[in-house]
């Protein structure tokens, strides 16, 4: 069982899973949502078919108000708000989140949550 705040982690999943969804690839999206039981956590990855993250973004992501060049150019909308909050959400629970992003454009980006056992 987790017990934590159902509002907050609506939100962390709303976001999270709506970017992945928002940078899929336009032709053929894909989004896949992964549970991974390890030893001392539970890991959670959301991974989409689309944008890599540029190295430059890969450092800023998760401040407030960043979106990067490329998102910008992908998507026209948007507050650059939702990986903060993610993150935000994240700190306040204890958890740790992450992604993976070739280099390399259609190979899409992978976040993941691990969320420790108690």
């Amino acid at each position: 069982p987790l017990r934590t705040n159902r509002v907050l982690i609506v939100q962390l999943f709303s976001n999270i899973i709506s970017n992945a969804f928002d940078y899929a690839d336009r032709k053929n999206p894909r989004v896949r949502v992964t549970l991974a039981p390890q030893e001392k956590s539970i890991r959670i990855e959301i991974e989409n078919n689309g944008l890599a993250i540029s190295e430059d973004a890969k450092r800023k992501l998760f401040t407030r108000f960043y979106r990067s060049p490329q998102a910008m150019e992908y998507k026209s909308g948007g507050t650059g708000l939702g990986l903060f909050i993610v993150k935000m959400i994240c700190d306040i629970f204890g958890w740790n989140i992450g992604f993976e992003s070739p280099r390399h454009e259609g190979a899409g980006t992978m976040f993941f949550l691990e969320i420790p056992r108690t």
